[in-house]
């Protein structure tokens, strides 16, 4: 059951990761659409061409504010019914003529842009999440198997799920004995048997005096 939450928390971290990048590279390729408007529209409003030409796109590639755009950047004629092909600016007019401004950048250069931080920090507690239920899944195969008996094993169970490993008498009676008297002997019997039995485990049980008992490593 555990081994299955942790394979679950992995997956769904990786997956913020993905679908953070992925946000991050759309909101990039905004920037660059948002940067080609800006320009587009303030060399038509400066431009005296009444035609595409060379000195209209070194003009707006000279507006443009983003550095990976400056020499890719081009301005090409709009035909009704045409499908933008790649990062392109709106619909502008030049005349009576409308045109758009491309952007003739690779997807590596797009994610250059991005706010890489939050996929990169997924990804990294991820990795680590992963390499951490590794070592402690290498580590469990290589301890010795513990032979006990229900009510031992019922006990561990009990010490691994409380605060600091720590029980109190009456919560170990409460808990295997609900409802039922037990004598003190019974407990210290089952105490002193889980004790033996976790001997080259690496974990001990302490007695809390006035209180109950820990489980600890050695």
């Amino acid at each position: 059951m555990k081994h299955r939450l942790s394979s679950i928390i992995v997956i769904l971290l990786f997956l913020a990761a993905i679908f953070s990048g992925e946000r991050s590279y759309k909101n990039a390729r905004h920037i660059i659409v948002s940067d080609l408007n800006q320009a587009l529209s303030s060399t038509l409003a400066s431009s005296q061409d009444e035609i595409i030409t060379p000195d209209t796109v070194a003009l707006m590639r000279d507006k443009l504010t983003l550095p990976v755009l400056k020499d890719s950047t081009y301005i090409a004629y709009c035909l009704p019914g045409d499908k933008p092909k790649g990062i392109c600016s709106d619909i502008m007019h030049l005349e009576d003529a409308a045109i758009r401004g491309y952007a003739d950048v690779s997807m590596a250069s797009v994610f250059g842009l991005a706010d890489k931080r939050l996929p990169a920090a997924f990804s990294l507690v991820a990795v680590l999440w992963l390499i951490g239920s590794a070592m402690l899944t290498r580590r469990k195969l290589m301890a010795p198997a513990l032979q006990l008996t229900p009510m031992q094993r019922q006990l561990l169970d009990l010490f691994e799920a409380a605060p600091e490993g720590e029980l109190s008498k009456e919560e170990i009676c409460r808990t295997l004995w609900p409802g039922k008297p037990v004598t003190d002997d019974a407990m210290y019997s089952l105490i002193r048997h889980l004790k033996a039995s976790l001997e080259g485990s690496g974990y001990e049980i302490e007695t809390r005096r006035g209180f109950g008992y820990r489980l600890k490593k050695r």
